[in-house]
C-alpha cells in the first residue's frame, strides 16, 4: 500500500472476521480473533497456535489496551499473506491490562507479514487515530450486535475525515 492510498478498516477486516467475543480476558479474546481469521481463510489451521503465541509475545512486551474500552493487539508474522485484521466486541467487557485500568469492549487485532513494515505501521496509525475519537469509541463500546459492529466498521472513517 502506498502512502497515497487511504487505508480503511474495511481494507483490513472482512465481515467474516467480526465477532462477538465470549472470552473474559486478553488471551481468550486474542484466541477468538485468531480463530476468526482462520475461519476467514487468512491463517492456515497449522499456524493458529503460532500466531496466538506471536500476538501474546507482543502483548507481554506492553499491553495494547489503549483505554476508552479499546484494545489493539498486533503482530508481524509470516503466517499471513497480507495485512489483515479482526474485530471483536465484548458486551460485558474483558480484562486487558488497559492503561486506564478499565475493561475493554472492542478489540481490533492487526496482523502483517514480516516484510510489510510500512503497511503495518500505517494500519496501526489508522486505528490509533480512530481510537482517538471519543464518540467512535463510545459507539464501539455500546454496539449490541454484529450488525452494529459491521455498520461501525463501514462508517468509522466518517469520524476522522
Amino acid at each position: 500500500m502506498s502512502d497515497e492510498v487511504a487505508l480503511k478498516l474495511t481494507d483490513l477486516i472482512s465481515e467474516t472476521a467480526v465477532v462477538q467475543l465470549k472470552s473474559v480476558n486478553k488471551e481468550g479474546a486474542i484466541r477468538e480473533l485468531v480463530q476468526a481469521l482462520h475461519h476467514s481463510e487468512h491463517i492456515m489451521h497449522e499456524d493458529v497456535e503460532r500466531v496466538i503465541e506471536q500476538v501474546m509475545e507482543r502483548e507481554n512486551e506492553s499491553s495494547t489496551g489503549l483505554g476508552r474500552g479499546m484494545a489493539l493487539p498486533h503482530a508481524r508474522t509470516d503466517s499471513v499473506g497480507r495485512l489483515v485484521g479482526a474485530l471483536g466486541h465484548s458486551s460485558k467487557g474483558l480484562e486487558f491490562s488497559s492503561i486506564d485500568g478499565d475493561p475493554v469492549y472492542a478489540v481490533i487485532m492487526i496482523l502483517s507479514p514480516t516484510d510489510q513494515k510500512t503497511a503495518y505501521v500505517q494500519s496501526l496509525s489508522l486505528v490509533f487515530k480512530l481510537f482517538g475519537e471519543s464518540v467512535l469509541c463510545r459507539k464501539f463500546r455500546e454496539a449490541e450486535s454484529r450488525g452494529a459492529l459491521l455498520k461501525l466498521l463501514n462508517t468509522a472513517h466518517d469520524y476522522i475525515d
